[in-house]
């Protein structure tokens, strides 16, 4: 991913006491926008093949997550996502709502471009792993009808 301010935020905040690990084929990109303590030049399929066969090798176990799930849970509740409920207009965010109940949370959500990626992971409540599909900023406008076409040839009989 590009580290640049609509992925990350302020780039001067963002994981500042992470060790970032940034894998481009583009060496230019390296702390470009935000300092990485390992920067790796490489092709991702290659990079991320290495990675698989040195966790593989040492066995590694991954991170016990239960704490920063917590902490998630904690923020959700203390500012929750919100919006006028009282507009005389549909909201984008009711829409979204009305969505998750017509589908009872059993559909594949794809979205293109735009603020409806947000709304979208916001306000429906997915209960599933691999239900949304976004290029989550880093895509181009008519990514997602080819993403929703992908969607049902590889699942067919979903909604």
């Amino acid at each position: 991913m590009r580290f640049d301010d609509r992925v990350t935020g302020d780039t001067h905040k963002f994981a500042g006491h992470a060790t970032i690990v940034h894998i481009d084929i583009d060496t230019s990109e390296h702390n470009k926008n935000k300092r990485v303590q390992l920067p790796i030049e490489s092709d991702i399929k290659l990079a991320l093949e290495g990675f698989n066969r040195l966790i593989a090798k040492t066995r590694f176990a991954a991170p016990d997550t239960r704490e920063w799930h917590a902490q998630i849970a904690r923020w959700k509740k203390e500012y929750p996502f919100s919006y006028d409920h009282n507009s005389r207009h549909i909201q984008p965010q009711e829409a979204v709502q009305a969505l998750y109940e017509l589908t009872k949370g059993d559909a594949i959500i794809a979205t293109g471009v735009g603020q409806h990626q947000m709304w979208s992971a916001q306000f429906y409540r997915f209960q599933e792993p691999r239900r949304y599909i976004s290029s989550l900023g880093l895509g181009a406008m008519g990514f997602g009808y080819p993403a929703a076409l992908g969607a049902k040839v590889a699942c067919p009989t979903s909604r």
